[in-house]
């Protein structure tokens, strides 16, 4: 991916895969990003800024868009036997704060039909991995599909400038206070799913209600 930077706080991007990718490019394009251009099945071009040039936290709002757009996203990979493993605020781009989407497919792999990544090669990891992710440190190995979940409530707490632990699985209510009860903080309930033992993640979901 390409970036040009341009006036008023925002960036053109270009995102030029080495071969065609529809599966990457068709999740994105299934958002209804305004201003996006398909140039062709390998190259993508649009306008926005990403998360981690935004200097004030997200409001509830933004974040409530964010977990919705990164939600449909995930979803429609999965149903190509494809997952994102991790996730960075530099990758999430954001068009007018109307649509959000992760932009890196090279933090993308292909999983089994069981919902299973493996390993073979070094890969990248975040702050905002999982512990499974971060606890692999012997090739190969293999994680479920939804370890990505947690990361995916990690990014939406840093972007809200929300004080969580990133590495403690036993999830502290007071630690999101600040959304206490609403569809935001329970969604991201079950992407943490704190009754949990450490490596079991069979129950968490991705689902805004």
């Amino acid at each position: 991916m390409t970036i040009s930077k341009m006036g008023g706080g925002f960036n053109k991007y270009t995102i030029s895969l080495l071969k065609p990718d529809i599966i990457f490019l068709q999740s994105i394009a299934t958002l209804g990003l305004p201003g996006a251009f398909l140039v062709s099945p390998s190259l993508l071009e649009f306008y926005g800024s990403s998360l981690n040039e935004i200097k004030s936290p997200c409001t509830y709002s933004q974040a409530v868009r964010l977990a919705q757009c990164i939600t449909i996203q995930q979803k429609l990979l999965e149903e190509y036997d494809s997952t994102f493993y991790t996730l960075e605020t530099a990758d999430v781009v954001s068009l007018n704060e109307g649509a959000f989407f992760f932009c890196s497919n090279v933090k993308r792999k292909m999983m089994s039909s069981a919902g299973r990544i493996t390993f073979r090669c070094p890969f990248t990891k975040s702050p905002l991995s999982s512990p499974e992710l971060v606890a692999c440190t012997e090739l190969p190995c293999t994680v479920c599909v939804e370890q990505v979940y947690y990361t995916i409530a990690m990014l939406i707490a840093d972007v809200m400038d929300l004080s969580v632990k990133i590495r403690d699985l036993e999830f502290a209510s007071n630690q999101l206070l600040n959304i206490k009860e609403t569809k935001l903080y329970w969604f991201m309930w079950r992407c943490f799913c704190p009754e949990l033992e450490p490596g079991y993640v069979g129950s968490r979901s991705l689902l805004y209600l």
